[in-house]
């Protein structure tokens, strides 16, 4: 089993699980979770180097693929400047 990790996803207290790749946050009930980066990326590179799944895009502002993000949150962990935005998804 992997290690849990508590987040926060649209104000609300998440436990992340690392088991897999295909992580779910918990809020009550399992739902799924994605990552966007925002206007505040400095393109440190730190989220680049830190996904497993490889989802971002080098450029001036860092891009996520949505269709390789999983919401593991690794890159929100290592953003300098709180860029990495990890959010439910409908």
């Amino acid at each position: 089993m992997g290690r849990m990790i508590e987040i926060m996803v649209s104000g609300n207290r998440s436990k992340l699980s690392s088991s897999s790749s295909r992580s779910r946050a918990v809020c009550g009930s399992i739902m799924a979770v994605k990552c966007h980066i925002d206007e505040k990326c400095i393109a440190c590179g730190n989220c680049w180097m830190e996904c497993p799944e490889e989802a971002i895009a080098i450029g001036d502002i860092y891009v996520v693929d949505p269709e390789l993000c999983h919401g593991c949150s690794e890159c929100a962990k290592v953003c300098p400047v709180d860029a990495c935005i990890i959010e439910k998804v409908a």
